[in-house]
């Protein structure tokens, strides 16, 4: 689960339109920096402990099928 990586920096999930799963309500405390999801298929709501991640400079979510509001 490659969201369990605690030292993860920089997160791509471009151009992937196979990628349907929606993210997992967890413990995002990472020190993840970058995060791109641009034209993937995934869908749902990003969880509420993504706003938990301070170090997050660059968030990249174009033409993505995302809802509600970004934590």
């Amino acid at each position: 689960n490659i969201f369990k990586l605690s030292n993860i920096e920089y997160l791509s999930l471009d151009k992937n339109p196979k990628l349907t799963s929606k993210f997992p309500k967890s413990n995002w405390s990472s020190p993840l920096v970058g995060f791109s999801a641009s034209k993937a298929s995934s869908s749902g709501e990003l969880p509420k402990s993504f706003g938990n991640l301070k170090s997050l400079m660059g968030l990249a979510l174009l033409c993505s099928n995302f809802s509600g509001s970004i934590p």
